[in-house]
């Protein structure tokens, strides 16, 4: 009886040991940025002077233990270990942990905490999903002065110019004027007809 007893209280223990970790089921996916320093993206981006798409991360986590942190500055690719409250990222091929990442069951979120230098620490609360960052970055592509040809593709597979910039690098006018109104343009004047 008392080895019966015993086996059992082995048992239970185990499970619920088993029980405490997470699964990739609730960590795999698409995640992005919910909080940022207790702020939401918005206040965030407010708070910085720039469009919220510049300021939020996007998170992909796979079950074959790799995770890619996607922003405006890039992507980078990390190796992760699952842990009983969350994981630890290395970087691809070493052994170093880069970072933790702690997941809350209840709010159903990651978050971890960064050190940018200067007593500076940024903590990201991250939800599932994904935030548009394309945009944001075409955006800051154009404003390091670099123009690219954003070419889309045509239904015949031809590209097919969006007019985001002139094929010799300059910009191409919207129509936009500095102070946000649109020139419809009735203003024009053909000076070549006058000559």
């Amino acid at each position: 009886m008392k080895k019966f007893l015993t086996m059992a209280l082995v048992f239970v223990m185990m499970f619920s040991m088993v029980g405490c970790g997470i699964s990739y089921s609730d960590i795999t996916g698409d995640w992005t940025a919910k909080t940022i320093n207790g702020k939401s993206i918005d206040e965030y981006a407010a708070s910085l002077g720039c469009d919220p798409s510049q300021a939020t991360v996007n998170v992909n986590i796979t079950d074959n233990d790799k995770l890619t942190i996607t922003s405006t500055n890039g992507s980078q690719k990390f190796d992760y270990e699952r842990r009983s409250n969350g994981i630890e990222l290395k970087e691809e091929g070493k052994d170093t942990v880069y970072m933790s990442m702690s997941y809350n069951k209840d709010d159903k979120t990651l978050s971890y905490k960064m050190d940018l230098g200067n007593n500076n620490i940024m903590e990201v609360v991250l939800e599932k999903g994904k935030a548009d960052i394309t945009s944001a970055s075409q955006d800051a592509t154009a404003q390091d002065g670099t123009a690219q040809d954003d070419a889309a593709a045509a239904d015949d597979g031809t590209a097919v110019d969006d007019g985001t910039a002139a094929d010799d690098g300059t910009a191409v006018d919207d129509g936009t004027a500095d102070d946000g109104t649109v020139d419809d343009g009735s203003d024009y004047v053909d000076e070549s007809a006058a000559e």
